[in-house]
This record gives C-alpha cells, structure tokens and sequence, in this order.
C-alpha cells in the first residue's frame, strides 16, 4: 500500500473545503451524490473522504494505475500498483466504488466506465 506524504497534509484542508459546496455540505436524507475523482493517486483521499461523505459515492480513477513504475523490478511493481494502494486503502467503504471493480482506467484517450451523465462533482 502506498502513501504519500502531501496526500497526508492535505486531505483535511480538501476535507473542509468541500464541505463548504453543494453536496457535501448538507446531507439530503436519502440522498446519493457521485463524485469522480481524477488522478487518485494513493488513494488516501478517497479514503479520508469517503468516511468523511459517506454518502457520496466515490470512482477513484488513476492513469496506467495497474503497473507499477518501470524502474520497479517486474516481481514486485504489485506493492507500487496505484490501483492496488486504492483498492487497499478504501476495502471497507461500501461509497467507493473500487470496493465492488478496480478503479478506473483513465486518460484522455479511453472514457471512464462512471455515468458521467450522472455526476454531481468531479474532483
């Protein structure tokens, strides 16, 4: 699982500063708001932000997130796999959607499987 040191500085500042908007500053009982995250890296912040929204359901998605770093020895790129840092660091929030499939492949080239049409916020 991978952490990344800015990813711990900033998710409570991101935290506030998103309560102050729309969905996430005041929870319509029933309710469910979609965000689309870009570039989850870690995936610390959809973690940190997913229990602090839980009733916000997150895609995090990350760019050629399956493969670790080239400079990474084949046998060991599944430890620097973003995809796999994701999927570790939210396993036990039902709200993000990589607990039920992998995040989602992203770049300006493909198009995410998340219902775009259907997005409230994208972060």
């Amino acid at each position: 699982m991978l952490h990344a040191p800015a990813a711990a500085k900033n998710k409570d500042p991101i935290g506030v500063a998103l309560s102050h908007f729309g969905p996430f500053s005041q929870h319509d009982s029933g309710k469910t708001y979609k965000c689309l995250e870009l570039g989850s890296g870690s995936g610390e912040h959809a973690a940190h932000l997913g229990k602090l929204f839980p009733y916000v359901v997150w895609q995090p998605t990350e760019y050629q997130g399956d493969v670790g770093p080239e400079w990474v020895p084949e046998e060991m790129r599944d430890e620097f796999s973003n995809f796999n840092s994701i999927k570790e660091h939210t396993k036990l929030l039902s709200n993000v959607i990589c607990f039920f499939r992998p995040p989602t492949h992203f770049s300006h080239m493909s198009h995410p499987t998340f219902p775009i049409s259907h997005l409230l916020f994208l972060l």
